[in-house]
């Protein structure tokens, strides 16, 4: 098969996050990271207007093909809202939110966050990142 940078369609039907029996609502979430409301500049705040530092809910779940021993997560925009049942591509928005997400992690270095396109091998075609400690196992 050739290898091209465009995603092919988006198809929820064929989607094992959101359906069949890996399906993400079966799973247990480990965890959500809210948009939050901290981090604000002052000219905001003076304002009256809050503004979130990410664009939406991402959710955190195990993988279930580990490629690390100590821990191999995925981070995706939160598959409760349909508008996240989209190809492995990036948007402005997730570029965005992925900057600040890969900036809060403590202690800083502790954790690698990666995206592999499907132009990169990704196993699925929506939208998600991968998370595993780090330093790499020696």
């Amino acid at each position: 098969a050739a290898v091209t940078s465009t995603a092919p369609p988006y198809n929820p039907e064929t989607d094992s996050f959101v359906t069949g029996p890996l399906r993400l609502e079966l799973r247990p979430l480990v965890g959500r990271i809210p948009p939050s409301l901290h981090g604000q500049d002052d000219e905001s705040q003076k304002d009256g207007h809050e503004s979130s530092i990410l664009t939406t809910f991402w959710d955190i779940f195990h993988n279930v093909s580990p490629a690390d021993v100590r821990g191999h997560f995925l981070l995706l925009p939160t598959i409760s809202e349909k508008r996240n049942w989209r190809p492995q591509a990036f948007t402005k928005s997730d570029c965005h939110d992925v900057v600040h997400l890969a900036g809060s992690i403590q202690e800083p270095g502790s954790l690698c966050l990666g995206f592999n396109s499907i132009g990169a091998a990704a196993s699925q075609n929506h939208i998600h990142l991968h998370g595993w400690p780090c330093p790499p196992v020696p």
